[in-house]
């Protein structure tokens, strides 16, 4: 490079790069994209075979699907993105807790029931914690 451009030629470095100064110094950089492609007929081929296959789903995946599917009706990109979430989560399978959770858990439903607390309150709190 340095007999093409006529002086001496450096790395263009992406970050910190120190060196000493050189009269005539050139940054040089090579950048370079490949790409390749498929013949139409036989993508077309494939998706045809892919659509046509059914593929067995499980009753989790279908509502996943669903939930997946109604994201690209949402307008703003929070409701999106909890739509998203909300899909995942659809997919999850949770495992129960340890006993002692459980058991601590059904004694705080306990008193959350015997509380003076209004019926609606009262109520979603033994929700949340069921």
């Amino acid at each position: 490079m340095e007999g093409q451009v006529g002086g001496p030629v450096r790395a263009d470095v992406h970050g910190i790069d120190l060196y000493e100064h050189v009269d005539g110094l050139v940054f040089v950089a090579f950048n370079a994209e490949a790409s390749l492609g498929k013949a139409a007929p036989a993508f077309v081929e494939q998706i045809a075979g892919a659509i046509t296959t059914p593929v067995p789903m499980s009753a989790k995946q279908e509502l996943a699907g669903e939930i997946l599917s109604a994201s690209y009706f949402e307008a703003s990109d929070r409701s999106r993105f909890i739509t998203f979430i909300t899909a995942v989560e659809a997919l999850l399978d949770p495992q129960p807790r340890p006993a002692a959770a459980q058991e601590l858990v059904a004694k705080l439903i306990e008193i959350v029931d015997g509380s003076g607390m209004d019926d609606g309150t009262r109520s979603a709190m033994s929700g949340s914690l069921q």
